[in-house]
């Protein structure tokens, strides 16, 4: 799926989500799925083969249902319409 963003706003979407992980602060209220296809999208601009290659092995879209991901999704959104 393509986002179709600019590359710098993907870039900087992915250095915002990294920096949460590795501050240990929640990203449970983010569209994980939606972080996930950008990711893949930044990285197939670089290397489509590494893209690919992730996309064949990546267990996200997988798990996050599990978690509940789509349910939160739905919670959000009329909170986030606002913002």
């Amino acid at each position: 799926t393509k986002i179709n963003t600019c590359p710098m706003s993907q870039i900087q979407m992915g250095l915002v989500l990294r920096n949460r992980i590795a501050h240990h602060e929640p990203i449970f209220n983010r569209n994980l799925i939606e972080d996930h296809k950008r990711i893949l999208e930044l990285v197939g601009w670089m290397s489509p083969g590494t893209a690919t290659w992730i996309e064949r092995r990546s267990k996200v879209c997988d798990l996050l249902p599990l978690f509940g991901e789509a349910e939160r999704k739905e919670e959000r959104a009329p909170r986030d319409a606002g913002r």
